[in-house]
């Protein structure tokens, strides 16, 4: 799928950061950088491919984001909001979620509050929490599937109770299945 993320950054960001002063300097395919003259402050929101379908969302902001040969010129380098895009839908829900952080404690990141990276790093490091347990848990399903329709009751057993609260309510009803049919064997 081809996702068009300049449009997407510029149809939700431009208008907030308009409204505090900042404009398209550069843009190249899958990156948009942004400054304020007046602030001081360039801000760069990027997608990174990451194989298959698997793409990343990050943000740089600093007196200079692109271009920058003295590394100390950034508040903060690439900070991870969003990870493991899948498609246009989710880059659209990533470049809101950006937005909200932006427009947190009267625009604070806007105004090269650098505290304000601290909320970014907490979000990226949840985001991610979340994604890896997803993970798991399609991969877990996937194995007791496997495993019932193997009618190995007793692997799905050891499958299921790993984490049965986190599954569809029809794995429950197989649990008991699985333990009633492990009893007669």
């Amino acid at each position: 799928m081809i996702i068009d993320f300049n449009k997407i950054v510029k149809i939700i960001l431009l208008p907030v950061l308009t409204e505090n002063a900042f404009v398209v300097v550069e843009e190249y395919k899958d990156y948009v950088e942004f400054k304020s003259f007046a602030k001081g402050i360039a801000l760069g929101v990027g997608l990174f491919r990451r194989g298959g379908n698997e793409m990343s969302v990050s943000l740089s902001i600093g007196k200079d984001v692109y271009h920058t040969e003295d590394i100390s010129k950034l508040y903060k380098e690439s900070e991870y909001i969003y990870t493991f895009l899948r498609d246009e839908e989710m880059a659209k829900e990533a470049v809101e979620a950006l937005k909200s952080i932006l427009l947190e404690n009267n625009c604070a990141l806007l105004n090269g509050d650098k505290k304000s990276f601290d909320k970014l790093e907490f979000i990226k490091n949840k985001l991610s929490k979340d994604y890896n347990n997803k993970r798991d848990l399609n991969c877990l399903t996937e194995q007791a599937n496997t495993a019932w329709s193997n009618q190995n009751y007793s692997k799905f057993i050891e499958l299921i109770e790993q984490r049965k609260n986190e599954f569809p309510s029809s794995f429950a009803k197989k649990l008991e299945i699985a333990k009633l049919k492990q009893k007669h064997k």
